[in-house]
C-alpha cells in the first residue's frame, strides 16, 4: 500500500474562532485517496485540550461522513495520537473537528492513506449516481446543504416558507448547537418530530446513526428523511411513521388524528380540519414513550413537535433519560400548561442549564 505521507500539506483550512460551535482544521488532499490513518501531534497541554473530536472525510466538501470520535483526551505525555480510519469511501477533503465551543489546538496533523484505484473510482461513481436517482426520482427539487449535510428540498410539494427555511444553512440551528455541546458520544438518542431529518442526522454523525431512532407524525415527510439519511451515509437512523404518548396516555393500538398543514412545523393533532393551511388529515401509530425508551436503552431525548411536548412530557416517566434537548410552544398551547410542564420535569430531577438554554430552546439534564 503506497502511504502518501505528504497529502496533509495541500491546501489547509482552518475555522478556529473561539466560541464558534464547531471549530475544524480542514485540508484539500488534491485528488481521489482511501484514507488510512490521521496523526496529531499535540504539546502536553492541548492534548488535554482535545476533547469531542471528531474526524470527517467528504469527496466534494459539501456532504461529511464521520470516519472517527473521540470524547476523552490525548493524555498528557506529548505523544501523537493515531485515529486508525476504515478507508473504504473515497475521499478527497479531511477534515479534524471539535464538538465544542472552544479553540481547536493542535501542533500537526498527517494524513495518511492511498491512492483510489480507477475500480474504486468507477464504484465511487456509480454508488454517487443511485443515491442521487433514488432522492430526486420522479419529483422536482434541489439539493441545500445545510451544517455537514446535504438535503433534498421537493419544490414542487413543499411550501415556499418550507423552502426558504430550508435553503438556508441557519434551519434548526439552535437545536443542532446544543446537541453539539450536550450530546455524549455513547448516548442513545429519540428524536422526536424529526422532520427532514437534520437534527436526527447531527445526533447521529456524534453517536452513530445506529444508535439513533426517530420518530415523525407527518407521513409524507418520512421517505424524504430517509432519503436524506441515505443520502448522508447515515441509511442505519431508525426512523418510524407515528406519535408518541406517555404511559399515563397511551392505548395500545389507537390511531390519531394528524391535521397535516401546508407548511410541515405547523401540522399537529389537535387542529381542527377548517383550519386555514391545513390540506390533509391522516390517521397515524401511536407508540408509548417509556417502551421506546426501554427498547432503545435510550438516555437522551431531542423533541420538537409543536406544543405536543406538554401532553408528552409531564406525566412521563424519564427516570432512565439523562438529558432532553426540548422546544418549546407557549404560543401554541399556552404559558400555564408549559410551565406546569417544566416545573414537572425539574421536581423529577431535571436542571435547566441556564448556560445553554434560551428563547424556546431548552436545555434539560440530570
Amino acid at each position: 500500500m503506497h502511504e502518501a505521507s505528504d497529502i496533509a500539506l495541500a491546501k489547509p483550512v482552518t475555522r478556529n474562532e473561539g466560541s464558534e460551535l464547531g471549530p475544524f482544521w480542514q485540508v484539500d488532499l488534491e485528488g481521489d485517496y482511501l484514507i488510512r490513518r490521521v496523526v496529531i501531534s499535540h504539546t502536553q497541554q492541548c492534548g488535554a485540550w482535545l476533547r469531542r473530536l471528531r474526524i470527517l472525510t467528504s469527496h466534494d466538501a459539501k456532504r461529511w461522513q464521520t470516519v472517527f470520535r473521540r470524547m476523552d483526551d490525548f493524555g498528557q505525555n506529548g505523544e501523537p495520537y493515531v485515529a486508525h480510519i476504515d478507508g473504504t469511501d473515497v475521499a478527497r477533503h479531511v477534515r479534524v473537528q471539535m464538538d465544542a465551543s472552544d479553540y481547536i489546538y493542535f501542533s500537526e496533523c498527517q494524513v495518511f492513506g492511498e491512492r483510489a484505484e480507477s475500480s474504486v473510482l468507477e464504484r465511487f461513481r456509480k454508488a454517487e449516481e443511485a443515491i442521487a436517482e433514488y432522492g430526486t426520482h420522479a419529483r422536482e427539487g434541489s439539493f441545500a446543504t445545510i451544517g455537514e449535510f446535504e438535503i433534498f428540498i421537493d419544490r414542487g410539494r413543499y411550501s415556499p416558507r418550507m423552502i426558504s427555511a430550508l435553503t438556508t444553512p441557519y434551519y434548526d440551528q439552535a437545536a443542532r448547537n446544543l446537541v453539539r455541546q450536550l450530546v455524549d458520544y455513547s448516548d442513545r438518542v429519540i428524536d422526536i418530530g424529526t422532520a427532514v431529518g437534520v437534527t436526527a442526522m447531527t445526533v447521529a454523525s456524534l453517536v452513530g446513526a445506529e444508535n439513533v431512532l426517530a420518530f415523525e407524525a407527518n407521513p409524507h415527510l418520512i421517505e424524504d428523511a430517509r432519503k436524506n439519511f441515505r443520502r448522508n451515509s447515515l441509511e442505519r437512523i431508525d426512523v418510524r411513521n407515528g406519535i408518541l404518548q406517555n404511559r399515563a396516555h397511551h392505548i395500545l393500538g389507537e390511531r390519531a388524528a394528524f391535521h397535516i398543514h401546508k407548511d410541515f412545523w405547523a401540522s399537529s393533532l389537535s387542529a381542527p380540519p377548517t383550519t386555514e393551511g391545513i390540506v390533509e388529515v391522516v390517521h397515524i401509530p401511536s407508540f408509548c414513550l417509556e417502551d421506546e425508551i426501554d427498547a432503545h436503552r435510550a438516555n437522551v431525548l431531542v423533541c420538537n413537535i409543536e406544543g405536543g411536548e406538554v401532553e408528552l412530557l409531564a406525566d412521563a416517566d424519564l427516570s432512565k433519560v439523562r438529558l432532553i434537548i426540548l422546544e418549546t410552544h407557549c404560543w401554541a398551547v399556552g404559558r400555564a400548561p408549559t410551565d406546569a410542564m417544566m416545573r414537572k420535569l425539574i421536581l423529577s430531577g431535571f436542571n435547566i442549564d441556564l448556560a445553554l438554554s434560551a428563547h424556546e430552546r431548552i436545555a434539560l439534564r440530570r
